[in-house]
């Protein structure tokens, strides 16, 4: 499908407002350096587009013990080793306070060697979210191992018993395989 130069700019501008518009961050690194980033990213990291633009390197943005990390497998899309690829990162926002945020990365083949877009989400929430439900999993584990009630779960339509604590072993003499 042949597409004019400017239905493709068009194409290109709707669909970063698009991304932008649902909270995506959107940058073009010219490795290292940022060339490009979107109100969102700006949003995300608390920098404006000309502060963004301005820093040396893309990777000042990330703690300097995982930069490596993050550099190596960006530079290795530049390398034809991989087409694209998804990432998590700890990034250091003006305010100092560090966000947790996925990137989704794809080199421009066709344009000059170095570049590469990437999409950009912030999980932060989504990842203290995880911890927190994990930790209450934990709580509730402990709560029923350590109870000093005989107790078991079991489920309602079956009635097959998943699960017993260590007192209803001792108390009714069973041994878990036998309680299952």
């Amino acid at each position: 499908m042949n597409v004019s130069h400017q239905l493709k700019t068009f194409l290109d501008d709707v669909l970063l407002n698009a991304v932008s518009d649902i909270g995506e961050g959107v940058i073009v690194l010219d490795l290292p350096r940022i060339i490009y980033a979107n109100e969102a990213f700006c949003k995300i990291t608390g920098y404006s587009e000309d502060e963004l633009v301005s820093l040396p390197s893309f990777f000042d943005l990330i703690p300097q013990d995982k930069r490596d990390s993050l550099q190596e497998k960006i530079l290795s899309h530049l390398k034809n080793t991989k087409t694209s690829g998804r990432y998590e990162a700890i990034f250091q926002g003006k305010t100092g306070k560090p966000s947790h945020l996925e990137l989704t990365v794809n080199a421009i083949k066709d344009d000059a060697a170095g570049r590469v877009v990437s999409i950009v989400r912030d999980i932060t929430e989504q990842n203290t979210l995880k911890e927190t439900l994990e930790n209450q999993g934990f709580q509730y584990k402990m709560l029923f191992q350590n109870n000093p009630h005989p107790m078991w779960i079991y489920d309602v339509e079956t009635l097959c018993i998943l699960t017993v604590n260590d007192v209803a072993l001792e108390k009714y003499g069973y041994t878990k395989a036998e309680f299952l």
